[in-house]
């Protein structure tokens, strides 16, 4: 089952998009059994979504009402999911996992890639970003250390009273390793 966005409760806290949800949760290729690690979780949409479809999920955020807002939308959807408050970079090398999304990282993307690299071998990254020099970082840093990296880019426009009205292009980037 997939959840549409006005269905979470949102608060002031960035949410990825439904349409930006559901490719990049096909990125991620989840199975049964994958763990997934959701980076600067939000309002949890991605844990959510994700814990629905069979994933354990850990959820990191390191603002209050994030952690608040996935709390109550995880009592909302009825899923099972852990819920950490902390700086992703200093928590990530302590957790096991083989699947991670990053939604947010509060500047730290370097050291949050060199966490998750140093984390386990075989893994699925995928990161949403709408800054260039963000995706750009993301890429070389990946490459540098061995993974394969795609990037796709997509533009949402909905229709509202009869008109289409955009929302800002977003970048899905995947890194891939131990293929």
């Amino acid at each position: 089952m997939w959840i549409r966005d006005e269905d979470f409760l949102r608060g002031n806290v960035p949410m990825t998009k439904f349409e930006v949800r559901a490719v990049s949760l096909a990125y991620l290729d989840l199975c049964r059994g994958d763990v997934l690690l959701d980076i600067g979780a939000g309002t949890g949409s991605i844990s959510i979504q994700a814990a629905m479809f069979g994933a354990r999920v850990l959820a990191i955020d390191r603002d209050e009402e994030a952690i608040e807002l996935i709390k109550m939308n995880k009592q909302k959807f009825a899923v099972d999911l852990e819920v950490i408050k902390g700086h992703a970079e200093d928590i990530i090398e302590k957790l096991n996992f083989n699947k991670c999304f990053i939604g947010g990282t509060g500047g730290n993307l370097l050291k949050i890639i060199k966490a998750i690299d140093k984390n386990q071998s075989n893994k699925i990254v995928v990161a949403n970003f709408i800054k260039i020099e963000n995706l750009s970082l993301f890429i070389k840093t990946f490459r540098e250390l061995n993974y394969e990296v795609e990037v796709t880019q997509v533009s949402i426009s909905k229709m509202e009273n009869d008109l289409l009205r955009a929302n800002n292009p977003v970048f899905i980037a995947r890194a891939i390793k131990g293929r």
